[in-house]
C-alpha cells in the first residue's frame, strides 16, 4: 500500500490556513494518496466507480491529441485493460438503474473536430462493453441522465453541431423529440423522478454565453416547456468540458457566477425556484490567485456532504487543487486545498469512490506548460475531501472539578488549539459533533455550566450527546448554537436553567421519559426554556415539568407564550399539567397525549392557542377547567373521553368547531349561568354522543343548547376496531397506512405508539 501523503503548505500560504472569511468558509490542508498510474495517459475521458469499488476509465485522447479507443479498470490495486471499440472523447456518461453505465457520443477527430453517434454500455458484473443503438444526432459535450422510468435516458447538448432536439433512449434505441430554439453545449441535465427531467444551460453550442434557460422535460409524453422566473436570471452557470451533478432530497445543486463571484445555488423541483446558498471562496487566505471552479458537484449521501471542485494554475505552471466541502445538513463550508497537485482537475475526470468517500482524480494535463491538450498524464489520485475528528472530547472540553464528591462540570469548549505540524496559526479546534464523556480524569460529569456551548467566534456545534450522568444544564448552555438541529435532555437531568436553546438552530427538542419531574427556570421575560428556541417546532415531553421563579410561575406554563412550537407530544409517564401550560402558544398546531395518567386540564392549559388544529386528549381525562382548550381559530373537531366528568367555563370554546365526539354516557357537569360556546358553534356544530344517552344530553345544562345532537356507536380514535390477529401495520392518526413509520405518533393494532 502506498503511504498516504499530506500536501505540504508553502510558508507564504500558512499564515491563516484555518481562518474564516466573510462568507464563513473554513480553510484546511488537503490530504491525498497517489494510486497506481493508468496504463494510458488520458484527457477528455469518462471515469466512474462501480459499487464493487473498481475505478473504470474509458476513451478520451492521449498525448499529442490522439484519440484512444481503450478502457481500463483499477481492480485490487492493479489497472487492467478492457476491450472497447470507440474512443468516446468528450462523451456523456450515465449511470443506469440496473448498475450498468451508458457512454454516449464524443469527438470523431483527435483535434476536437466532428462528433460521434456511437454508444456503449459497460456491465461491471461481466467487466465488458457492448454497443447499443446509435444517437439520432452526432454529439460531443452532451449530457445525459436516467429519467427514473425503467432504464430510459434523456440526452441533450452538443458542441459545434446541431442541438435542436432532445433524445430519449428506451434501453436499445434512440428517439428525437421536441424543438429547442436555444442550442447548448454541456447543459446540466438532472432527474426529478418519474420521467421528469430538468435541463439547465447558458452556453451555446458555439460557446457563446446566453441567458440561463431551464427546460422541464416530460419524457413520458415527450414534451418540453421552458420554465421562467426561476431566480437564475442574474447568474451565469459554470460550464466546462467535463462535469458531474447529483441531487439530494428534491433539490439540485448548481454553480453560478454573479459579479465575478461564484455562488452555490439550490433549485427546488416543487417551487421551480433557485435559492442562493452562499458564496464560494474567491481565493485562498493569501489572496494571490483567483479560484476557478469546475461545474462538478458530487453528493456523498452517506456523509450528507456535497463536494465542489476548484483550483488555479500559477505562473510557474504548478497547480493548486481546492475541494469545497458543503455540509448539506447545516450549510457549513470547509475548503480543503494543497499546493503542487500533480495534474489539473479541469482537464481530467473524477468520481466518488463509494467505499471510502474519497474523490478519485484520473488523467488530465500536465501543469508544466500551456499545451494542455497535448501534454496528457496518467495520474490516478485519491483525495480525502473531509477530516475525521480523532481527538477525544474529554481533551477538548474545559471542566471545573469538585474534589468533595469527585464530580465535574463542563464549563466551556476549548476555543484555541496549539500549533501543529500543518497550521501556523491557532484555530478553533472543537466544533461539529460532540459526545460529552461520562467520566473525565476519574471525575463523573454531572453538569453543563452556564454558557458552556454558547457559539463563539466562527464555529459552532452541529450535534451533542449528553451522558446519563448529567443532572443539571445551566443557563444559556447552547445559546446561539445555530448549527445545532436536535437536542435530547436525558432522563437523569433534574434541572435546566434559563433559555438553554435561545438563538440556536434546534428544531426538535426531546425530554426523555422519567418518573421524576424536570425543574425548569422561567426567564425574566416569562418564557420557559422549553419554549425559547426560535427554530424549535417539535417537542416531546416525557415527564412532568416543574417551574421555578416565583415572580412568574403562578400564571406561567412550560410552553407559555411560545411562538415557535407547532407539534407537542406528551409521553406515557406524564401525570399532570401546569396552569397556563400552553397559554397563548400561537404557533401550536398539534397536541398528542400518549399518557392516560393526566386526569385534569388546568385553567388555561391550552388557552388562546389560536392555530391549534388537533388535540388528542388523554384517555382518562376527568376535568377540563376554565379555558382549558380555548380560543383556537382552526380546531374543527375534538373527541372527549368517556371518563370526562366536568367541563369548566369556556373550557372548549373554539369558534370554528364543527364536530364534538363525546364518549361519556353521562353529560359532563358544567357551571350554571356561564358562557361556554359561541352561538354559531351551538347552531352548526354536530354533537355526537353515545347510544342511549341522547335524552340525557338534550336535558343537560349547556349541552342541551346544541341544535344538532346525534347518537353514534363510536367516537374518535377509541372507536378503532382491534384485529383479533395483530398484523403489525401502522397507520397515521387520520387513517392512512404507513409501510415504514419514521418519527411521530401512529396507530398499531388499535393503540397509539410513538416512533422516535
Amino acid at each position: 500500500m502506498m503511504k498516504q501523503r499530506l500536501l505540504s503548505i508553502m510558508c507564504t500560504l500558512i499564515v491563516s490556513v484555518m481562518s474564516v472569511l466573510a462568507d464563513d468558509v473554513t480553510f484546511s490542508p488537503l490530504q491525498y494518496e497517489q494510486l497506481p498510474e493508468m496504463q494510458t495517459p488520458r484527457r477528455g475521458h469518462v471515469c466512474f466507480a462501480t459499487t464493487a469499488g473498481d475505478i473504470v476509465v474509458v476513451g478520451g485522447h492521449t498525448t499529442d491529441f490522439n484519440l484512444t479507443a481503450t478502457a481500463e479498470r483499477l481492480h485490487n490495486g492493479v489497472w487492467e485493460s478492457i476491450s472497447i471499440s470507440n474512443p468516446h472523447d468528450g462523451a456523456a456518461n450515465v449511470s443506469l438503474s440496473d448498475g450498468r453505465f451508458l457512454i454516449c457520443g464524443g469527438f470523431s477527430s483527435g483535434w476536437g473536430v466532428g462528433q460521434s453517434t456511437v454508444c456503449d454500455i459497460y456491465d461491471p458484473v461481466t467487466n465488458t462493453f457492448s454497443s447499443t443503438g446509435n444517437l439520432t444526432t452526432s454529439r460531443a459535450f452532451c449530457a445525459g441522465v436516467a429519467t427514473g422510468v425503467e432504464n430510459n435516458v434523456l440526452l441533450s447538448g452538443n458542441w459545434y453541431n446541431s442541438d435542436t432536439t432532445f433524445e430519449l433512449w428506451d434501453g436499445s434505441s434512440w428517439t428525437s423529440f421536441g424543438s429547442k430554439e436555444i442550442e447548448l453545449n454541456n447543459p446540466f441535465t438532472v432527474n426529478a423522478g418519474q420521467g421528469i427531467v430538468y435541463v439547465f444551460g447558458n452556453k451555446s453550442n458555439y460557446a457563446a454565453v446566453l441567458p440561463v434557460t431551464v427546460w422541464k422535460v416530460d419524457t413520458n409524453t415527450k414534451t418540453a416547456e421552458v420554465v421562467t422566473e426561476t431566480g437564475l436570471e442574474d447568474y451565469d452557470l459554470i460550464h466546462g468540458d467535463f462535469f458531474k451533478i447529483q441531487t439530494t432530497e428534491g433539490d439540485f445543486l448548481l454553480l453560478g457566477v454573479k459579479e465575478d463571484v461564484t455562488h452555490l445555488l439550490s433549485f427546488n423541483v416543487a417551487t421551480e425556484k433557485a435559492t442562493d446558498l452562499g458564496n464560494l471562496p474567491n481565493a485562498l487566505p493569501n489572496g494571490s490567485y483567483k479560484i476557478n471552479y469546475s461545474p462538478g458537484i458530487i453528493i456523498n449521501q452517506s456523509r450528507n456532504e456535497a463536494y465542489i471542485i476548484g483550483g488555479y494554475q500559477k505562473n510557474d505552471g504548478s497547480f493548486t487543487l481546492v475541494v469545497v466541502n458543503y455540509n448539506l445538513q447545516n450549510g457549513k463550508m470547509t475548503a480543503y486545498y494543497g499546493e503542487q497537485f500533480p495534474c489539473s482537475y479541469n482537464y481530467g475526470a473524477y468520481t466518488l469512490e463509494p467505499a471510502t468517500g474519497n474523490i478519485i482524480f484520473t488523467g488530465g494535463s500536465s501543469t508544466e506548460d500551456g499545451r494542455a491538450n497535448f501534454n496528457v498524464v496518467n495520474y490516478c489520485i485519491s483525495v480525502k475531501p473531509y477530516e475525521e475528528k480523532t481527538t477525544p472530547e474529554s481533551e477538548l472540553l474545559v471542566y471545573e472539578y469538585n474534589e468533595t464528591d469527585k464530580t465535574a462540570t463542563v464549563v466551556q469548549r476549548k476555543v484555541w488549539a496549539q500549533l501543529d505540524e500543518y497550521h501556523s496559526t491557532m484555530v478553533n479546534s472543537y466544533y461539529g459533533d460532540i459526545v460529552i464523556p461520562e467520566k473525565v480524569n476519574g471525575y463523573t460529569v454531572t453538569a453543563i455550566g452556564d454558557y458552556a456551548f454558547m457559539k463563539d467566534y466562527e464555529q459552532g456545534i452541529s450535534s451533542v450527546v449528553i451522558p446519563k450522568t448529567v443532572k443539571k444544564i445551566g443557563n444559556f448552555a447552547f445559546l446561539y448554537c445555530n448549527l445545532l438541529r436536535e437536542l435530547t435532555i436525558p432522563a437523569t437531568v433534574e434541572y435546566i436553567g434559563e433559555q438553554i436553546i435561545a438563538g440556536s438552530g434546534v428544531r426538535e427538542l426531546t425530554v426523555e421519559d422519567s418518573d421524576q419531574p424536570l425543574t425548569t427556570c422561567v426567564a425574566s421575560n416569562g418564557i420557559s426554556p422549553l419554549a425559547d428556541g426560535e427554530q424549535c417546532t417539535k417537542v416531546y415531553v416525557g415527564r412532568n415539568i416543574k417551574l421555578t421563579n416565583p415572580d412568574f410561575t403562578p400564571n406561567m406554563g412550560p410552553f407559555n407564550r411560545s411562538g415557535y412550537v407547532t407539534d407537542l407530544t406528551y409521553g406515557p409517564k406524564v401525570t399532570k399539567l401546569n396552569n397556563y401550560e400552553c397559554w397563548t402558544a400561537d404557533a401550536l398546531q398539534r397536541v398528542t397525549f400518549l399518557t392516560d395518567k393526566v386526569t385534569v386540564f388546568p385553567e388555561n392549559a391550552f388557552g388562546s392557542c389560536s392555530n391549534l388544529v388537533s388535540i388528542q386528549l388523554p384517555a382518562k381525562l376527568e376535568r377540563i377547567e376554565d379555558c382549558g382548550i380555548f380560543g383556537s381559530q382552526k380546531l374543527k373537531s375534538v373527541t372527549l373521553p368517556a371518563t370526562l366528568r366536568y367541563l369548566g367555563q369556556q373550557g372548549l370554546d373554539n369558534s370554528v368547531l364543527e364536530t364534538i365526539y363525546i364518549q361519556a354516557t353521562t353529560p359532563p357537569a358544567t357551571k350554571e349561568g356561564c358562557a361556554y360556546f359561541d352561538s354559531d358553534v351551538l347552531a352548526n356544530c354536530k354533537l355526537y354522543v353515545p347510544k342511549g344517552s341522547l335524552e340525557a344530553y338534550k336535558n343537560a345544562n349547556i349541552w342541551k343548547e346544541f341544535q344538532n345532537i346525534q347518537e353514534t356507536d363510536y367516537t374518535g380514535i377509541n372507536g378503532i376496531r382491534v384485529s383479533a390477529k395483530a398484523d403489525n401495520k401502522y397507520y397515521t392518526l387520520d387513517g392512512r397506512g404507513v409501510k415504514k413509520p419514521t418519527k411521530g405518533v401512529f396507530i398499531n393494532n388499535g393503540k397509539m405508539v410513538l416512533v422516535k
